[in-house]
């Protein structure tokens, strides 16, 4: 659990995740057009995937599965992170 506080405690995580979140309310209220909150949100998730070191994942096809690609960089993110410190607890303990 320290490492997902640690990994969500990061700003950037937090605030494009939010962004991203947001994104799907502000269309889902009727206030931004499908094609605005997909480019929008594409871009978001290959920021957040560059930014956390691992490969993009793909804008969903329907909007109702919006929250799958936040979802698998988060899980991929964490991880990424945990075989990090796995591998480093490995070479001291060598």
């Amino acid at each position: 659990m320290t490492e997902l506080y640690r990994l969500c405690c990061r700003d950037f995580l937090v605030t494009a995740g939010v962004m991203y979140i947001h994104l799907h309310d502000e269309y889902s209220w009727g206030l931004l057009k499908k094609e605005a909150v997909e480019a929008a949100a594409a871009r978001l998730l290959g920021d957040l995937a560059e930014k956390m070191k691992i490969s993009p994942v793909q804008y969903p096809v329907t909007i109702t599965e919006y929250m799958k690609p936040l979802q698998e960089i988060l899980l991929t993110g964490l991880a990424s992170e945990l075989e990090k410190q796995h591998t480093r607890a490995e070479a001291m303990c060598s």
